[in-house]
């Protein structure tokens, strides 16, 4: 890295670092283009940037929680398989950042049926998500706002 100026230097550093991405990196999602997107990216990030943490002690850590109840998720239409509170979700989050672990993902169930998903054909997954999102019964809603009945 451009800012270690030596070897010795550079196995010196310390420290840790942790981002937050979020399990609709795995694949994409109908409507989370930008969200899922940017999430993707910072998956990306951390592992390109472990390589060179590594070898500088520092390490590096990316949470890729499930559905959490904010304003966020409150506006998705969407079914949130899995979805808990703020308090529950930092408790995993500060759990798995004390364990260590490259990633730290949950709820299990849904993060690693996701991860099973992701290693079978695109066409599978993307016909799986339609299926369990319904997206194939909705209709574009580009103000985001529930459908009226």
């Amino acid at each position: 890295m451009a800012w270690c100026r030596s070897s010795s230097a550079c196995a010196s550093a310390r420290g840790h670092i942790v981002l937050v991405g979020s399990v609709t990196a795995y694949f994409g999602w109908p409507t989370t283009a930008a969200y899922g997107g940017t999430k993707a990216a910072i998956n990306i990030l951390a592992e390109s940037l472990k390589y060179d943490f590594d070898k500088m002690n520092v390490r590096i850590q990316v949470i890729n929680p499930g559905f959490v109840d904010t304003p966020l998720t409150e506006k998705n239409l969407l079914p949130m398989p899995g979805l808990m509170p703020v308090n529950r979700a930092s408790r995993r989050m500060a759990r798995g950042i004390k364990s260590g672990g490259f990633e730290v993902t949950f709820p299990r169930r849904l993060s690693w049926g996701l991860k099973l998903l992701r290693i079978l054909p695109r066409p599978f997954c993307r016909w799986v998500i339609s299926t369990a999102t319904r997206w194939k019964a909705r209709p574009l809603n580009f103000d985001r706002k529930p459908p009226s009945e």
